[in-house]
């Protein structure tokens, strides 16, 4: 399952990248972490476990910031 490191990321991939980022990497599906891995995007630490590389970083990094912003979803103040 390889994929060019510039091609689009589904909203699961997105998360899934996310997770990595968060330290949550256990809960990835198995298919997500080997596409990951294929496209550069995270890379195994010698402890086994996965961290985002630096393209990976610059990805979620360019991704997070073309998200809108979240609604307050707070009730106005009276």
């Amino acid at each position: 399952m390889s994929r060019s490191p510039n091609a689009p990321l589904s909203p699961t991939e997105l998360n899934a990248l996310r997770r990595i980022a968060s330290g949550l990497a256990d809960f990835l599906s198995s298919s997500h972490r080997t596409l990951l891995l294929s496209m550069g995007l995270v890379s195994v630490t010698p402890q086994g476990s996965l961290a985002l590389t630096d393209e990976g970083r610059a990805r979620l990094a360019a991704l997070t910031v073309r998200q809108p912003p979240i609604e307050d979803t707070q009730p106005p103040a009276d």
